[in-house]
């Protein structure tokens, strides 16, 4: 009697996996939690890219990993972070977990002058955005974001209306009849 041993054959993205979870077992214990952080992000974005290698090849054709660029990210965290984004050949490739974690400072400053707008003094915004998300903004910050306010405010104020509106108003009530 023959043995027989059949192996199943690993997709890349399995392969990929198992190589990251066994990097990051060798270098646990010298990881800070950022560094933990950034290493998940980076395994993700790695799997993300076989996953889109594997179906583009199954697809239309041929494309290629072709390594990684870097990108720094201002979060809500004290420091930026840092992340190696894979790439590939072809530049079809654009890693879609990276939009769920990214906080443009278009949205911090709308975060802030909300604040603002709903009573909060300038240092108290200040101290809110220090104490939950650690990020130091000063209150002269706060105060010129709400002076920008202010400006587009007048601004609208100031605008001429038009001589006439047009307005449809609408009203109804809903009865329920029942049939007997």
């Amino acid at each position: 009697m023959s043995t027989q041993t059949t192996k199943k054959t690993k997709s890349r993205s399995e392969v990929f996996l198992e190589a990251s979870i066994k990097n990051m077992r060798l270098s646990l214990s010298d990881l800070s939690m950022e560094q933990f952080v950034i290493q998940n992000l980076e395994t993700l974005f790695g799997l993300e890219r076989e996953e889109y290698l594997e179906k583009i090849t199954q697809e239309k054709g041929k494309d290629k990993g072709n390594g990684y660029y870097s990108r720094s990210f201002q979060s809500l965290m004290k420091n930026g972070i840092q992340i190696h984004i894979p790439r590939t050949r072809n530049n079809g490739f654009s890693p879609i977990a990276m939009n769920l974690f990214k906080m443009s400072q278009d949205q911090v400053n709308e975060l802030i002058l909300t604040l603002y707008k709903k009573g909060m003094t300038t240092r108290d915004v200040a101290d809110v955005m220090t104490d939950f998300f650690g990020d130091s903004v000063s209150h002269t910050t706060v105060a010129n974001l709400a002076e920008q306010f202010h400006e587009i405010r007048e601004t609208w104020e100031k605008s001429k209306l038009d001589a006439v509106y047009k307005v449809m108003f609408c009203d109804c009530i809903f009865i329920t009849v029942l049939k007997r």
